[in-house]
C-alpha cells in the first residue's frame, strides 16, 4: 500500500504519487527485475490524463470499477480503510481520547500504511516480506505516532549562540530521505 499526500486531486499530482510508489516497490522487492504489470483504480479523474499515458507508456494493464462503487473493489476499498482505522487507533493512543493531532492526518495515514506493510497480517507474513520475498523484520526505530520528542536543529538553522541543539516536537516517523 503507499499513501501519496497531493494538495489536489489533479492527474500530475496522482502521477507523481504512482511514480514514488513504483519506485517503493522496486526498492522493497530487491529484484530489478520485478515490475507493475497491472493498475487498478476506481476510475477517478486523478487517474486518467497523465497518470493512463504513463501506464500505456510502462504497458501496464489498464482496469478499473467504474466510477465509486464499493461494492465492485471490496478488496481495495478494504485496504483503504485499514490505514484509516489505524490512524483513529495512533490518535487515540497519542492524545488519550482527544483529536488534538488531527491535523497531522496525512503524515498519520502515511504512518499507518508503513505499519500495515511492514507487520505481519493474522493468515500471511507482512506485505513487504511478501513483495521481496524473504522476512523483512519491522523497524527498530520506529516510536509511537504522537509521542514527545526532540529533534536535532542545524547549528546553521539555529538563531543564536543560545539557542539549544534540540526543540520539543511530537513523533510522526521518519523521513523516507
Amino acid at each position: 500500500g503507499f499513501v501519496g499526500l497531493h494538495t489536489n486531486r489533479t492527474d500530475v499530482q496522482g502521477l507523481e504519487s504512482i511514480k514514488q510508489f513504483e519506485s517503493n516497490l522496486k526498492q522493497a522487492s530487491n529484484d530489478p527485475n520485478r515490475h507493475v504489470t497491472e493498475f487498478h483504480h476506481d476510475n477517478d479523474a486523478s487517474f486518467r490524463g497523465a497518470v493512463a499515458e504513463y501506464a500505456r507508456e510502462k504497458g501496464w494493464i489498464d482496469t478499473h470499477t467504474g466510477g465509486y462503487d464499493p461494492n465492485c473493489n471490496s478488496i481495495v476499498e478494504r485496504r483503504i480503510g485499514m490505514p484509516n482505522q489505524l490512524f483513529r487507533t495512533l490518535l487515540l493512543c497519542a492524545t488519550g481520547g482527544n483529536t488534538y493531532y488531527e491535523s497531522l492526518w496525512g503524515r498519520g495515514l502515511s504512518y499507518a500504511s508503513e505499519i500495515i506493510d511492514c507487520m505481519p497480517w493474522p493468515d500471511r507474513e507482512s506485505p513487504n516480506s511478501f513483495l521481496a520475498g524473504r522476512d523483512i523484520p519491522p523497524p527498530k526505530n520506529r516510536h509511537v505516532f504522537g509521542a514527545y520528542c526532540l529533534f536535532y536543529i542545524d547549528p546553521e538553522q539555529r538563531t543564536g549562540k543560545w539557542q539549544p541543539t534540540s526543540e520539543m516536537g511530537i513523533w510522526v516517523g521518519l523521513s523516507p530521505d
